[in-house]
């Protein structure tokens, strides 16, 4: 038996075959989501005493927070567990591939040598996710939009992000993203 959320089918044979092994082949760890802190909205987690944008070396974090560290290959795609066995996060790690790093510096040489074509609005590179250059592409339902519609930019900045998205490098990039839980 089926059931429809929206548009989605789930599959219960597809939950009740992978879902409890992905999810007991992961980190558990000593949380509740139910008593995580969360802004007014719900959508971002309410702000620790953390300065915004400041880098904090490990050492650091886990003597403030308290935070475990556990042991990870960095390739094998992994969740991070609450205890009532609910993912929080996705390791998704990095394919087994020799050519990996060159490929991410081929994506960083695209985007450097593509900076100064972008027409970039006020604020993008400071917002509440970090402080770095964030610029929306494809579709979105945010923002008060009652349906889904694509993102607005200026021509010039869609003209790079056209040509970035169907780049090689960023593809290839993109790739294992779309594999990443089993």
């Amino acid at each position: 038996m089926s059931q429809t959320y929206g548009y989605v089918e789930q599959r219960e044979s597809f939950l009740s075959k992978y879902r409890d092994q992905f999810c007991n082949a992961g980190v558990w760890v000593d949380y509740n989501l139910d008593e995580g802190p969360v802004s007014k909205s719900g959508y971002v987690g309410a702000r620790r005493s953390f300065k915004r944008f400041d880098n904090y070396p490990l050492d650091k974090l886990k003597q403030e927070t308290g935070f475990p560290v556990y042991p990870w290959d960095g390739r094998t795609p992994t969740p991070v567990v609450d205890r009532k066995g609910r993912v929080l996060a996705l390791l998704g790690g990095a394919p087994e591939d020799d050519k990996w790093p060159e490929l991410h510096a081929e994506a960083a040489e695209l985007l450097e040598s593509n900076r100064c074509h972008l027409h970039q609005p006020k604020g993008s590179n400071a917002h509440r996710r970090g402080k770095f250059t964030a610029l929306a592409c494809g579709v979105t339902h945010g923002g008060g939009t009652v349906r889904p519609v694509n993102c607005a930019q200026h021509k010039d900045t869609l003209a790079v992000l056209d040509r970035l998205n169907s780049s090689k490098p960023f593809i290839r990039l993109s790739g294992p993203l779309c594999n990443v839980v089993p």
